[in-house]
């Protein structure tokens, strides 16, 4: 038998225990609120000219809480050929379409490999414009001014590797 101040600060570990797993349960649930499934993604350019991709890997998924979307991309190439291809590098399919918000970008992270930038480019990013289900990818690199990632970038007859996730409002 507890008693006195023994006894309080047993019914206070006690309930801050089960408070603390209450909270951990209500995190778990609303979790399991969300919109969650999958995509497709499909590696492209603007111009897709005579590109031709096959995949060893493609996987795309999505969760969604109200208007917030959180999309992944995992895209590895076995084959990845173009000579007529023009434009800015692409990942089209998305489920969902961002909202329309004049001038706004949504960024995300990417991995990537397979891809010859010129000059001093060594980071890229996934963009989404406002309105627009295209994931662009955005090339940086020290006193370099950004720019899109484009065919030029990207070998043909090599293998491209392009994981991702990009946050977005719908």
């Amino acid at each position: 038998n507890r008693t006195g101040d023994a006894a309080k600060d047993y019914d206070n570990l006690a309930k801050a225990l089960t408070d603390h797993f209450n909270a951990l349960e209500s995190k778990n649930a609303l979790d399991n609120l969300g919109e969650r499934g999958v995509w497709t993604p499909t590696l492209t350019f603007a111009t897709p000219g005579d590109l031709n991709v096959v995949y060893s890997t493609l996987v795309g998924d999505y969760i969604r809480h109200g208007r917030r979307v959180i999309a992944s991309f995992r895209i590895v190439t076995s084959t990845f050929t173009h000579t007529t291809a023009a434009g800015d590098l692409q990942v089209t399919g998305l489920p969902l379409v961002p909202a329309t918000d004049t001038g706004f970008i949504w960024t995300g992270t990417s991995t990537w490999g397979g891809f010859t930038f010129a000059a001093a480019y060594t980071q890229m990013n996934s963009a989404l414009q406002s309105g627009s289900s295209i994931i662009l990818f955005s090339k940086s690199g020290t006193a370099l001014a950004a720019a899109n990632a484009t065919f030029a970038d990207m070998p043909t007859g090599g293998t491209v590797v392009l994981r991702g996730t990009i946050a977005y409002r719908v």
